[in-house]
């Protein structure tokens, strides 16, 4: 999974980044009922670190991320994937 463009700020953040999103999917993928409900079916995973919240949806068997947007920069950018399905 390539960082997500989060290197703007420190050299080689966007390697750690990337690591930190792979983490997060990996504790979805293991235990993703965990995670709070947010909007109708989507939940949250909010990476503290970084200001990321990664949001997701449970199809089947499998996890379907939908966005990972920043808590207070447009943070509801991905509101319209759900509405509009």
């Amino acid at each position: 999974m390539p960082a997500i463009g989060l290197s703007g700020n420190k050299l080689g953040l966007g390697n750690v980044s990337g690591l930190i999103v792979r983490e997060a999917t990996l504790l979805i993928a293991k235990a993703p009922l965990l995670f709070p409900l947010e909007l109708e079916d989507v939940r949250r995973y909010v990476m503290n670190r970084f200001s990321y919240i990664l949001r997701f949806v449970l199809r089947g068997d499998e996890v379907w991320i939908l966005a990972v947007s920043h808590q207070h920069r447009r943070p509801d950018y991905w509101v319209d994937r759900v509405q509009n399905q």
